[in-house]
Order: C-alpha cells, then sequence, then structure tokens
C-alpha cells in the first residue's frame, strides 16, 4: 500500500517542504544559482509540481506552465518520501531505476547539495504534523 493516501496528501507534504525550503533565503539563493525548472511528477499517487528557480524568488507551481521544464523527474510517491527524508541515494535510485530523470544529470548533480539540505526541513514538516508514520515508512 502506498505512504500516501491520495495526491493531496504527497503535494501536502513533499510540495509543502519545497515550499518551505523556498523560504530559506539562503536555500533559495542557492537554488536560484541553477536557473532551472524542475518538474516532480509522482505515481501512485498521481501528482507533479514544479520548483521554479528561473524566476526571483523562486516558486513552487502547481499547474502545468509555458517554460518546459530543465529537469523532469519521474517517481513513486513511496520513493518520494524516502528520498526527502534523506533514506536514499540519488545515483543508486537512478541505476535502480526507482527515478527516471529526463534532461541533464550534470544539472541534476550540482543541486543535489542543497536539495540534501532540504531533508531536515521535510522531516521537520512531518514531525509537526504528526506524521510519525511516513517517517517510520521511509525506513523501510
Amino acid at each position: 500500500m502506498a505512504v500516501f493516501k491520495d495526491s493531496k496528501e504527497l503535494l501536502e507534504y513533499i510540495a509543502g517542504a519545497w515550499e518551505r525550503v523556498l523560504q530559506i533565503p539562503e536555500l533559495e539563493k542557492e537554488l536560484r544559482k541553477a536557473n532551472a525548472v524542475a518538474l516532480l511528477r509522482y505515481t501512485d499517487p498521481e501528482a507533479f509540481f514544479y520548483v521554479d528557480c528561473s524566476k526571483d524568488p523562486s516558486r513552487v507551481v502547481y499547474e502545468h506552465m509555458e517554460r518546459p521544464a530543465e529537469l523532469d523527474m519521474v517517481m513513486s510517491g513511496d520513493f518520494g518520501n524516502k528520498f526527502m527524508c534523506g533514506k536514499t541515494s540519488m545515483p543508486v535510485a537512478m541505476m535502480k531505476g526507482e527515478i527516471k530523470i529526463k534532461g541533464p544529470t550534470s544539472l541534476l548533480f550540482s543541486m543535489l547539495p542543497v536539495v540534501r539540505k532540504s531533508f531536515d526541513v521535510y522531516r521537520k514538516l512531518l514531525e509537526e504534523k504528526g506524521r510519525k508514520d511516513l517517517l517510520e515508512a521511509a525506513e523501510k
């Protein structure tokens, strides 16, 4: 059974964490250096959102954008939760096919150091909302 009951719940936590990340000036500034748009698409449940770092300030977008995304990532909601909890490696996940990425992997890897800093934001959000179940699911 999927860790998120529906797309609304997935967006509340994963996209919600990204919204918080973009409110932290030093993290937003580092992400904006990429001057890129990332499309994050999820399966089980189906959901998507963009992290648009091409604008000042960067933003999370919930509808389709005119500008094509430089990075297009597809993963399950379960993998998204595990990744945001910092419990999996992006290179290993790519090799295993747990995440599919279109776009320059060099761009993705250049953003990973700041993305890793977002893990604490996600875990704190889950703790605040009493979602110990999602933290525990990431351990499996």
